[in-house]
């Protein structure tokens, strides 16, 4: 997972033994990198199809560019069917969107 090097990010690396243990068959490496590295590091690997990173966290700044560049899929692709996609962070939801017709 290639994420931001935040105090957000940094507690939900604590929760991954939880997740482990849950789901021992699950394996997650965190790559947390200062915002404008990691900006750089994976907009690289994303744009040349690397696949270092199977989950990245994006923020405002690319949503719009990501999607332009058809980068990104719908929050429900591939989740669990008892996952509620829509209510992932619904106080940011709306600052996710591309245009009504791709938002997240």
């Amino acid at each position: 997972m290639g994420t931001v090097s935040n105090g957000n990010m940094i507690r939900m690396q604590c929760l991954t033994a939880d997740l482990n243990a849950q789901h021992p068959d699950i394996k997650v490496e965190w790559r947390t990198l200062e915002k404008d590295v990691l900006r750089q590091n994976v907009t690289i690997d994303i744009s040349n199809d690397g696949g270092a990173y199977d989950v990245m966290i994006v923020g405002r700044y690319e949503v719009p560019i990501w999607s332009e560049n058809r980068w990104l899929v719908p929050l429900d692709t591939g989740m669990a069917e008892d996952c509620d996609a829509a209510g992932l962070l619904r106080a940011i939801s709306g600052g996710l969107a591309f245009d009504a017709s791709c938002s997240l």
